[in-house]
């Protein structure tokens, strides 16, 4: 037998809204549905699935969830795209992403776009005013700028535009191989004992 009416000071439930005089209903299969606020003043614990209608707000912004634009926001509760992260942090990290496996095949995070198209970035990094880095889906890289041209395109107003060092200490060379296909075509050394640089066609 489903018990469906509750009249208020039945049971102590902290629901204020007085027009209500029914607020708690209970089912057939126990379901138990309020129809006003519900207020504890202390821990709630849910032993089972847990279905919520409308927005839902931890602590202002520590955790929102937009149900109407299905977004979650943390540190806002106005999140702009699908998940939203916004805190001003000090002298520290915004986030890490962190997989404590060590065997092989531990991977990190896969970052993953369905458009292969030109232009399409799967990844871009934006400081200040302006983009510093995107990756874009047909493989592009761009550093420096947002419309990379090439598989690698640096773009950048300083005299040093790249910077090959070698750590190894003294001694020994390294080189630039250019492969067509494969096959090495042209390679440039730098020999680090006399400071020599060479090529190799």
């Amino acid at each position: 037998m489903a018990l469906t009416k509750i009249p208020r000071g039945l049971l102590d439930t902290g629901i204020a809204d007085s027009s209500d005089a029914t607020a708690i209903t209970i089912d057939s299969s126990e379901n138990v549905t309020t129809a006003a606020a519900l207020a504890t003043g202390g821990n709630l614990t849910v032993n089972g699935n847990t279905n919520l209608t409308g927005n839902l707000t931890v602590d202002s912004t520590t955790l929102y969830v937009d149900s109407s634009n299905n977004r979650v926001g943390i540190g806002t509760n106005s999140p702009a795209y699908a998940f939203t992260v916004e805190k001003a942090v000090t002298d520290d990290w915004l986030s890490r992403i962190y997989n404590t496996g060590t065997a092989e095949g531990d991977n990190g995070v896969l970052i993953r776009t369905g458009s292969e198209h030109d232009g399409t970035s799967i990844l871009s990094l934006y400081s200040g005013s302006s983009y510093k880095f995107k990756f874009q889906a047909d493989g592009k890289l761009g550093i420096g700028t947002h419309s990379p041209t090439s598989p690698l395109h640096v773009s950048s107003a300083a005299n040093r535009t790249l910077l090959l060092d070698y750590t190894a200490g003294s001694g020994g060379y390294s080189w630039m191989s250019f492969k067509q296909s494969g096959t090495e075509k042209f390679r440039i050394f730098c020999d680090h004992t006399s400071g020599y640089l060479s090529f190799l066609n």
